[in-house]
């Protein structure tokens, strides 16, 4: 079931935060500001009672694109196209002309993901993480 993120869901948020990356993780304290913050849409992927994924999108009004911020699916939970759902989800609901998001330049199977979903690159931006990995940006319009 996908649901629009709780403060309830915090330390399940973490939890995946700990889990699925290593750099760049977000804070408690960060992802409680996101789930209670005006420009920010978090949905959660619950299975069984437990949230097994999240996606972040910021949707400001000034801008004619959203952007997605941070995907995550607990590595347990992967290839049962969860994430495809949270993007298809969040494309309908964001109300926006397009999309854009960044992702680091060595994550093919997100690359591939975002393709298959009609995400098509725009820029290389150099030293994007905090690891000194550059990322891309993908855009789709909707």
């Amino acid at each position: 079931m996908i649901r629009t993120a709780r403060r309830d869901d915090l330390n399940e948020l973490v939890a995946i935060e700990q889990r699925c990356f290593t750099t760049n993780r977000l804070s408690r304290r960060r992802l409680h500001y996101m789930v209670h913050n005006p420009k920010a849409r978090m949905l959660v992927f619950e299975e069984q009672g437990v949230v097994c994924g999240y996606l972040l999108t910021f949707v400001h009004a000034r801008s004619k694109l959203a952007r997605h911020y941070s995907l995550a699916v607990l590595p347990q939970h992967r290839r049962k196209g969860i994430a495809e759902r949270l993007l298809k989800t969040m494309e309908d609901q964001c109300g926006k002309k397009g999309v854009k998001l960044e992702i680091r330049a060595d994550n093919k199977t997100a690359m591939t993901l975002y393709a298959r979903l009609g995400y098509q690159m725009r820029r290389r931006i150099e030293s994007f993480y905090e690891d000194g990995m550059d990322a891309l940006e993908m855009v789709k319009m909707l």
